[in-house]
C-alpha cells in the first residue's frame, strides 16, 4: 500500500512541476507584447487575448498578485502587459513572471509541508497511540492505507 502514497507523491510532482517550468522559460526567454483583457472570470480571474505575427492567443490569469491589479479594478477592453515564448505564444502570462513564479514555488513548498506533516502525523499517532482515535475516528485505515500493513 505503500505505493499509494508514492504514486500520490508522483502526481502531484508532475502536476506542480509544469507550469513551474513553463513560468521558468517565461522568465528566461519571453517575449512581451499588449494584449486585451476580454473577460472576468471565476475565483478573481480575467482572460486575455493579444496577437502575434497576426494570429491571435489567450490566457486566462488570477488578478491581485504578481502586479496585477485587483479584480475590482479591471475592466473589460483593459490593456495589459502579456509576456510569451516567441517559439510558442501559447506558452504566456500576465504580470511579473519572476514574482509568479515565486509565489508558485511558495504555494508549492507550503502544501509539500502540509502534505508530509500530515503523513507523519498519521504515522506517529498509530504507532504511539494504536488503540486511541481522534474526536472518535481511528486513523489506523488511513496508516494502513498510507504505510501498509
Amino acid at each position: 500500500m505503500i505505493w499509494w502514497s508514492v504514486l500520490f507523491g508522483v502526481t502531484f510532482a508532475v502536476m506542480i512541476a509544469r507550469p513551474m517550468a513553463q513560468l521558468r522559460r517565461l522568465r528566461n526567454s519571453a517575449a512581451t507584447t499588449t494584449g486585451t483583457i476580454t473577460a472576468k472570470t471565476d475565483h478573481n480571474g480575467i482572460r486575455y487575448e493579444f496577437s502575434v505575427n497576426k494570429s491571435q492567443y489567450f490566457g486566462i490569469s488570477r488578478t491581485g498578485l504578481a502586479g496585477i491589479p485587483l479584480i475590482e479594478d479591471i475592466r473589460i477592453g483593459d490593456s495589459a502587459s502579456v509576456c510569451y515564448l516567441p517559439r510558442d505564444p501559447n506558452v504566456n502570462a500576465l504580470g511579473d513572471v519572476g514574482a509568479l513564479l515565486e509565489d508558485q514555488e511558495q504555494t508549492t513548498i507550503s502544501l509539500a509541508c502540509f502534505i508530509a506533516f500530515a503523513v507523519i502525523f498519521v504515522f506517529a499517532w498509530n504507532n504511539f497511540f494504536p488503540r486511541r482515535s481522534i474526536a472518535g475516528i481511528s486513523l489506523a485505515p488511513v496508516n494502513r492505507f498510507l504505510f501498509g500493513d
